[in-house]
């Protein structure tokens, strides 16, 4: 009888299995640049940071001594065709290294300041971003917030029958929108299907044979499918021309009214508004694209405007005083009398006293509100003396410095008015940079620009609590 005894079970803890390595790196006799043979003891796993003023060796010691021999050992190690492609590097001015594991160098560097970059833009999360709201955001109307919902192509018709009776109107076909190339071969298409008329890059054109655009600028080609006058008995006319260009550029109608143009699709389009997105792609999340950008302030955010907090000197001293950064022919001047008379005020009221409506009227002017202004001769000593009146708005002093800003030709004037400038939100997309279209799309409740506002830590929690419904 033989008796066998089962062997113990041996329970290997996750601790015991892990790696005992060395626990620091030892650097002995360092003499790289001007290291003076210096020999340090640096712990694993922890965070080290090596300080000194400038010139003490922080570089020589962290990227040429450690970083360079930690790379050239990793590369030593290599198979010999591997390192054929990399090349060999020099082995660092020191005794002896030990506790080296293959390293990682970050290098130094100063991000320019760009005005369109965010920390979203440099790290590229925001392009991931502008992917996920092509993909599954949520188009809806920026002018009522409602949500917008696949248009048919009788919905169109209506929606053009309700131009005013008599406009005339053309009917275009976008084949091209926002794309670079010659397209030689569109246009040949187009000629053999009969075709005579596009409009491309905004200018009306005679579609010829050879004809080719610049292959490397973006170029938007819209093909003329009718030209008509807007009446409820030209609803088949008008209805054909919708059929034949969905047909043709994918679903999407342009229709021409003088210089407005109006965007119908079959994708994404506000029956109420009438208001058509564009395709939902990456780009019209964009700042720095044509298609996405604020067309007011070109994807900035901000614009340098007259900011009538600069106007003011000492808000304690009356307009006669100087309270208001401007000449004091202004002041004199009899219609400005009438005018603080007409309001309330006169020109010995300290401007802290003024209500903002005063205020406003001071520096934006009376609107169509007309006084009358008595231009006469100051000078005594002119052969010619003269006198007359006339009756116009007051313009205000803000509204008369942007006036002067446009008209002058004088570097120096324009320098004198620029210090009263500051940068202010733009008033179209109150800073968010994007096309209201383009704000108006949704994910999980928030828009794009929402998300670009936030911090690391509350995108974190967003997206950890969102949920995305399934499409059929």
């Amino acid at each position: 009888l033989t008796i066998v005894k089962a062997a113990p079970q041996i329970t290997r803890t996750s601790e015991a299995l892990e790696f005992d390595g060395p626990k620091s790196i030892v650097v002995i006799g360092a003499a790289e640049h001007n290291l003076r043979h210096i020999s340090v003891e640096i712990p694993k796993n922890k965070l080290t940071v090596v300080t000194g003023v400038s010139g003490s060796g922080k570089s020589s010691l962290v990227f040429d001594t450690i970083f360079a021999e930690g790379q050239r050992r990793f590369i030593e190690s290599l198979s010999a065709y591997a390192r054929q492609f990399l090349g060999m590097l020099e082995k660092p001015k020191v005794d002896f290294i030990s506790g080296l594991s293959p390293s990682i160098s970050i290098d130094q560097k100063s991000v320019g300041r760009n005005p369109r970059s965010t920390v979203g833009t440099i790290t590229e999360i925001y392009d991931f971003l502008r992917l996920l709201y092509a993909r599954v955001g949520e188009p809806h109307c920026p002018q009522c917030g409602l949500k917008i919902e696949p248009q048919t192509a009788q919905q169109m018709v209506d929606r053009i029958l309700q131009i005013e009776e008599g406009k005339r109107i053309m009917i275009l076909a976008p084949i091209v929108r926002g794309r670079k190339g010659e397209y030689r071969k569109e246009f040949r298409d187009l000629m053999k299907q009969g075709f005579v008329r596009a409009r491309v890059d905004g200018d009306l054109i005679d579609i010829e044979e050879g004809l080719s655009l610049d292959r490397y600028v973006e170029h938007t080609i819209e093909v003329v499918m009718d030209r008509l006058k807007v009446s409820k008995t030209q609803r088949d006319r008008i209805s054909e021309a919708v059929e034949a260009s969905l047909n043709m550029a994918e679903g999407v109608v342009t229709v021409a009214v003088g210089e407005e143009n109006l965007t119908l699709s079959e994708q994404f389009a506000c029956v109420d508004c009438g208001i058509g997105l564009p395709e939902m792609e990456p780009r019209i999340f964009s700042w720095n694209t044509p298609q996405g950008a604020c067309p007011h302030c070109t994807g900035l955010g901000v614009m340098r405007e007259f900011d009538p907090d600069l106007f003011i000197e000492d808000p304690n001293l009356t307009l006669r005083e100087g309270a208001v950064r401007t000449d004091k022919w202004q002041l004199r001047r009899k219609m400005f009398s009438d005018v603080a008379e007409y309001y309330g005020f006169t020109v010995d009221t300290k401007w802290k006293d003024l209500t903002d409506a005063q205020k406003h009227i001071v520096m934006f002017g009376s609107g169509d509100r007309k006084f009358e202004q008595v231009w006469t001769s100051d000078n005594p000593d002119n052969e010619v003396q003269w006198e007359g009146t006339f009756r116009r708005p007051f313009e205000g002093f803000v509204s008369r410095a942007k006036r002067m800003y446009r008209q002058t030709k004088s570097d120096y004037r324009r320098r004198q008015l620029e210090k009263l400038m500051s940068a202010m939100p733009c008033p179209v997309c109150k800073g968010k940079r994007l096309r209201p279209v383009s704000q108006a799309v949704t994910f999980g409740g928030k828009s794009i620009t929402d998300l670009d506002s936030m911090s690391i830590k509350q995108l974190r929690q967003f997206f950890e609590s969102v949920k995305i419904e399934p499409r059929l």
